[in-house]
């Protein structure tokens, strides 16, 4: 017989008495099945939350990520965030903040001039994962060798052949996000990891509405459909 220690209880709300009934027992192991728990550094089981649909688009994104030169796991990690941020819609918005990754302030700024740049609107899917890229990977790229240290390369395509190159002192706001996501990825390789260090690093909710263990679970889950 498994102890109480073995099990997860489930209150059901009955709609006659308005009480809580404890007639529910699962297994733990199948209650984390049914809702695909991960466990935080915290020790606290926390459910995905995302839908069939959305976990569709979420593989499109990961899929788009990787074309742009992340690996597969920074993909999903991000991915993960942006499950909590924008439930993966481009159009998405509380009023400040826009689109995937809730751009808001001098990054929301930033996407709509590298759209208007393109001829197109900062809403659409193709824009806005490329300037994920821009943003997170190409607007500061780590120093090659035989250059000077004062020195970074811009928007280089290729490491040997820069298309231009600026001092630290030049550089924009903008700039700090890809140095922002290089300390976030670094040393990291599993999934969870990665998820919080970006959403700490990169996304920087508040804390309360942060809703990091969600993040998570969401990129676990989103890492197990992508395979």
């Amino acid at each position: 017989m498994t102890s109480l220690k073995d099990h997860q209880y489930l209150k059901v709300r009955s709609q006659e008495t308005g009480y809580f009934n404890m007639n529910y027992i699962l297994n733990m192991l199948d209650w984390r099945r049914l809702n695909e728990d991960v466990e935080s550094a915290e020790g606290v089981l926390t459910a995905a939350d995302i839908t069939a649909d959305e976990l569709k688009k979420a593989i499109s994104v990961v899929n788009g990520l990787v074309q742009r030169g992340f690996t597969k796991n920074e993909a999903i990690a991000l991915a993960g965030n942006m499950s909590v941020e924008s439930r993966f819609k481009t159009d998405a918005t509380d009023g400040r903040a826009v689109g995937l990754c809730q751009w808001q302030g001098d990054r929301l700024k930033a996407l709509k001039a590298y759209a208007k740049s393109k001829g197109l609107e900062h809403t659409i899917m193709s824009v806005q994962l490329n300037f994920i890229k821009y943003e997170m990977k190409d607007y500061y790229l780590p120093y090659v060798q035989g250059v000077p240290k004062d020195l970074v390369y811009i928007n280089s395509g290729t490491t040997s052949a820069p298309k231009y190159i600026k001092t630290r002192k030049e550089l924009t706001k903008t700039s700090a996000e890809s140095r922002n996501f290089e300390n976030a990825v670094k040393g990291k390789t599993a999934v969870p990891d990665l998820t919080g260090s970006i959403c700490d690093k990169v996304f920087r909710p508040t804390a309360s509405l942060s809703h990091r263990d969600r993040r998570i679970a969401n990129a676990v889950k989103i890492s197990k459909t992508v395979g």
